[in-house]
């Protein structure tokens, strides 16, 4: 009757540790990206560009739902001249938390910086809705707009940017 106890005892540690596995591993895993980000962090304030962007891909393959992974991948992508893969990082960080506007700016900045300005627009225009008191969607969008040749439209956001920027001044 012992050996029975003891074998049932085994199967019920056994499903216990089958469950707490998986837990533990979605827990783990979102631990394990957020230490990676910290890490990323220290990387590069050590000049480990390389390491940054190693730790920082490991992270978002581990959470690849958190937006503030994806964003300092995109910024240390832009930072290496990967803009394909910063402008990735970026759009996937928008995707997932669209009224960051700090983001929404950045993938517009790069749409921009790779002649892509009818996509610039779309991400500056949200950037300025989501944050009305925020110059730089604004100088940005007339830099977009100049480049497309809508002359007017560039100068009307430029006001607007002159406008915010003087009312930000202490």
């Amino acid at each position: 009757n012992r050996l029975g106890r003891r074998e049932e005892a085994a199967a019920t540690l056994a499903k216990f540790q089958e469950v707490s596995t998986r837990e533990a591993s979605r827990v783990d895993r979102t631990r394990r990206s957020y230490f990676l980000l910290l890490q990323a962090d220290q990387q590069v304030e050590k000049g480990d560009g390389a390491g940054a962007i190693k730790s920082l891909q490991e992270a978002v393959t581990l959470n690849p739902d958190d937006p503030r992974g994806q964003a300092m991948l995109g910024q240390i992508l832009d930072e290496k001249g990967d803009l394909e893969g910063a402008l990735a990082a970026y759009r996937r960080a928008a995707d997932l938390d669209p009224g960051d506007p700090f983001v929404l700016v950045e993938t517009g900045r790069l749409f921009g910086r790779t002649g892509r300005f009818n996509e610039a627009i779309v991400y500056l225009r949200k950037a300025a809705a989501v944050a009305p008191a925020m110059p730089e969607p604004h100088l940005l969008l007339a830099a977009a707009y100049q480049q497309m040749g809508r002359a007017a439209e560039a100068a009307a956001e430029e006001a607007t940017w002159r406008r915010l920027s003087v009312d930000q001044k202490p």
